[in-house]
């Protein structure tokens, strides 16, 4: 089937392929330069109470614990447990960490984690927790 050239068509895949053609040449021309790869990876840390620092309230009413655990580049995992509940938490230091967003969200029900966090991380700087 042959279109006609001001075809709507025709024409759009013209434009189309002249916008591809001018971006190989441009990129070829060295004006464009390739994407650095970054390197994504994933390591690991315990929040199991015997490799952290633990406080208990222990006043037999409200048994809170908060455990302060290393985690990496210099940041600490805070777990608060109250009520059967845990939250966890990462930031510089104990303070900062008490200060995020996830430190104040409780959720309804009794919970609880596992006790590994995995750290992902871009080319060694960790930028996400995952905790299950």
């Amino acid at each position: 089937m042959k279109h006609a050239p001001n075809h709507p068509i025709s024409s759009a895949m013209q434009k189309g392929l002249g916008i591809a053609l001018a971006a190989l040449c441009y990129a070829d021309s060295g004006l464009i330069s390739p994407a650095e790869a970054q390197t994504f990876g994933s390591t690991y840390t315990s929040t199991a109470p015997r490799d952290c620092r633990v406080s208990s309230a222990g006043n037999g009413v409200d048994d809170s614990t908060t455990r302060v655990c290393p985690g990496k580049a210099g940041l600490v995992v805070l777990v608060s447990e109250d009520d059967l509940r845990e939250t966890v938490s990462v930031g510089r230091n104990r303070a900062a960490a008490t200060r995020e967003p996830a430190a104040e969200v409780w959720f309804g029900p009794f919970n609880s984690t596992t006790t590994t966090v995995e750290w992902r991380a871009v080319d060694g700087k960790p930028f996400a927790i995952i905790q299950r």
